[in-house]
């Protein structure tokens, strides 16, 4: 009821579906997703890279939620910059014309 009257998005996970476990074995053992990354539309529509991953973590009953919003694409072509410098080698030329061919 609370993100809906807010007008909040999860913007859900990877990793493992919970982000709590009463650490017990067997038949008592409970897992949950309490823990989420919730935003305004407008964020989300602004950073729709965005990825929560739900981390282990050995020290607590909870797990690490890690936001990454800065996601670089794996497509985007690398700009080739030339050093002024290259042409003091003398295989320069040589390389370039071999690269080219």
């Amino acid at each position: 009821m609370f993100i809906h009257s807010n007008e909040l998005v999860d913007i859900g996970f990877t990793g493992q579906p919970w982000t709590w476990s009463n650490d017990w074995e067997g038949e008592g053992e409970i897992r949950e997703r309490l823990d989420r990354v919730l935003c305004s539309r407008l964020w989300a529509q602004k950073l729709d890279k965005a990825v929560c991953s739900h981390v282990s973590n050995e020290a607590s009953d909870h797990a690490i939620l890690l936001l990454e919003t800065n996601l670089v694409s794996a497509n985007r072509k690398k700009r080739f910059l030339f050093d002024i410098r290259w042409i003091k080698h003398g295989e320069v030329e040589k390389v370039i014309a071999e690269a080219w061919s």
